[in-house]
């Protein structure tokens, strides 16, 4: 949309400009709704890190390697990923490159070696994993907290009256329509989706520690299944 033809933004006398991309608490977030400028923003940190650390400390055992890895690269690719949700593939697989790329500096893997068995010792989920861990840990937490409520608002239940009705979801929570697959893929629609695709005992589970550690042993396990 020509920007000349959109009403001004005036917050009191001053007039806030347009921009094709803001950047608000480490996040990137561009005009066209996508997170291309984000996930370029990670790649370029991690490939700047995954340098230092070849550069300084590429003999290191690979116990060492994997704890620099664990503090100084993972925290770069889970930073606000509930926030990237809706990420398109062919970004998640970039960023799940950058996961790979950082395994083969820990144990110096030729490019056409197999990964998962060395994804498995290092005790890593796929990036898809991960983002999955962290929605199902929120989830669990508003769930059971009904905080903060302008989340906990979008978790409606369905009453067991309706839910024999063959035009809702079988699952606990309604989930509305969408018209669009930016809104199917919305956080709270894909959380929903994911709370109903888990089991009844891990979604009954009494504590989040519980939660956690059962949700990541059940992520893992689908990760490295043969």
């Amino acid at each position: 949309m020509n920007r000349q033809l959109l009403a001004p933004i005036i917050v009191g006398t001053d007039i806030i400009p347009y921009s094709n991309e803001v950047k608000d608490l480490g996040v990137t977030i561009s005009s066209d709704l996508s997170w291309n400028r984000h996930v370029n923003t990670i790649s370029s940190k991690v490939h700047y890190v995954l340098y230092r650390l070849k550069f300084r400390g590429s003999f290191l055992p690979p116990s060492i390697k994997l704890s620099l890895v664990n503090a100084l690269v993972i925290p770069h690719l889970d930073y606000a990923t509930l926030v990237i949700a809706d990420l398109s593939g062919y970004l998640n697989t970039k960023l799940q490159r950058l996961q790979n790329i950082a395994l083969r500096y820990i144990y110096r893997l030729r490019r056409d070696e197999r990964l998962k068995p060395y994804k498995k010792r290092a005790n890593w989920l796929s990036i898809t994993s991960r983002r999955q861990y962290f929605l199902g840990n929120l989830a669990y937490q508003i769930i059971t907290t009904s905080q903060p409520s302008y989340l906990s608002s979008r978790f409606i239940l369905i009453y067991d009256s309706l839910r024999r009705s063959s035009r809702l979801n079988s699952s606990q929570f309604m989930l509305p329509t969408s018209r669009t697959n930016l809104y199917a893929r919305s956080f709270w629609i894909t959380a929903i989706k994911f709370w109903s695709s888990l089991s009844p005992r891990l979604r009954g589970l009494a504590s989040l520690a519980s939660f956690r550690t059962n949700l990541f042993a059940s992520l893992f396990s689908a990760d490295h299944s043969d």
